[in-house]
């Protein structure tokens, strides 16, 4: 490809360290020595589980949030651990060499606590909303957000002002049914 919309994310090798423990909520510059690879969008850890378990491709962002002049993209993978437990995996890929390489990732919490809500591109800024753990209703959901924004300094991507805490658009990303499965919106 030679730009990154070209790029077939639903069928890519990301870098990953195949974990069921929960990332830190943090950025990470270090891009991990191992890799799996998504085949429709999907990445399943283990395939004896009676549901799915490992990684779903949720979203691509694309924008020029480098201040570069070209676009990078984003793109938001949930880890489902086979119940109703799920965190995501957030990736900045920039073309280089006609390839796309990651430059930063994120982990997001699970679910009401620290969780991801929504993530935006905004002005050359990365806008993450989290789920606030301290409005948080149960184990599935928070009525909260903590909205913090992101710039690239060229090396990483630094907090632009104070987090700001805003009401929830929705209480969860994924919805949990009466049997406590979780689907799809």
């Amino acid at each position: 490809p030679k730009s990154i919309r070209e790029v077939d994310f639903k069928n890519i090798e990301i870098p990953y360290e195949a974990t069921w423990d929960q990332p830190d909520v943090q950025w990470k510059y270090q891009v991990p020595s191992k890799s799996v690879k998504l085949r429709n969008g999907q990445w399943a850890a283990n395939e004896a589980f009676v549901t799915f378990s490992g990684l779903t491709l949720e979203e691509v962002l694309y924008g020029d949030i480098t201040g570069d002049g070209a676009e990078e993209a984003v793109a938001v993978l949930r880890f489902d651990t086979g119940g109703t437990m799920n965190w995501h995996h957030i990736y900045v890929f920039k073309m280089r060499e006609n390839l796309p390489r990651g430059i930063a990732t994120y982990g997001t919490g699970e679910r009401s606590s620290y969780g991801l809500h929504e993530i935006t591109m905004q002005r050359q800024e990365l806008v993450v909303e989290l789920y606030d753990p301290a409005t948080q209703l149960a184990l599935c959901c928070s009525s909260g957000i903590e909205r913090t924004r992101y710039q690239w300094d060229g090396r990483t991507f630094r907090r632009v002002g104070a987090v700001e805490r805003a009401k929830a658009k929705s209480d969860s990303r994924r919805p949990i049914d009466f049997f406590g499965m979780a689907h799809d919106r």
